[in-house]
């Protein structure tokens, strides 16, 4: 469009600048040459280009700052993933912004230790919709019944053992950044820590004891601790 109209600029300016030439052409007469210089055009026609210059160049430049502006969206809707995050291994992520830099999320997906929901606020720490930003949430994972996993058991052996995961809670408290896709598209990446708000994050269902080794394993797969996060999201 821009370059559409300046062009439109550029062919009036010639237009005009050829007029004015036809006035300053030698008239011939029978017996004389009459030169004629119309100096009240040439003020006209410099007025009007350099008007028509000035208009094209305001408009250009308008237009250049209204692409620039980070306009923002009802909603982000996305795809997230991470470890310990608020959709788990994979899920949706929406994101609503009550301003440029207050936003508030929820997410749902599904993790290593069963189904994930979570919600919560972030600020940015820009006046941007994109940048750093600071982030405190919930997050809670649903836990499996009857999971049945190979682990180390008292007997020194690894042997089939039957679990109860139970549902955990954590309060997540991150740190992103968030960059602009396109017109109004982002991704994300966050980094943090989950703190459980469950002490007994399972329960063994079978006739076995487990080691130490087991369960220090099972307390670093139950959810919590660093977080990572990934996520796309789509302006709405």
């Amino acid at each position: 469009m821009l370059k559409c109209i300046l062009f439109f600029v550029c062919m009036i300016e010639k237009i005009l600048f050829l007029m004015h030439y036809y006035h300053r052409i030698t008239i011939k007469t029978k017996h004389m040459k009459i030169k004629q210089n119309i100096t009240v055009s040439s003020i006209i026609v410099l007025l009007i280009s350099a008007f028509m210059g000035i208009a094209g160049q305001a408009y250009g430049q308008s237009v250049t700052t209204m692409d620039n502006i980070d306009f923002r969206k009802n909603a982000y809707l996305g795809l997230g993933t991470g470890i310990n995050s608020y959709t788990g291994l994979f899920g949706a992520r929406l994101e609503v912004p009550l301003t440029d830099r207050l936003h508030i999320f929820g997410s749902a997906g599904l993790g290593s230790w069963g189904y994930k929901v979570g919600a919560g606020m972030s600020y940015n720490l820009r006046n941007s919709l994109y940048g750093p930003a600071m982030s405190i949430g919930y997050a809670s994972a649903s836990g499996l019944a009857d999971f049945e996993t190979s682990l180390e058991t008292t007997t020194s052996k690894s042997e089939t053992v039957t679990l109860d995961l139970k549902q955990v809670g954590n309060i997540l408290i991150m740190y992103s950044y968030q960059w602009k896709i396109g017109k109004s598209n982002k991704i994300s990446l966050g980094t943090g820590y989950a703190a459980k708000l469950t002490t007994v994050s399972y329960e063994v269902k079978s006739n076995h004891t487990l080691s130490s080794t087991s369960r220090q394993a099972m307390e670093i797969m139950a959810p919590g601790g660093l977080v990572v996060s990934f996520a796309f999201l789509f302006g709405l």
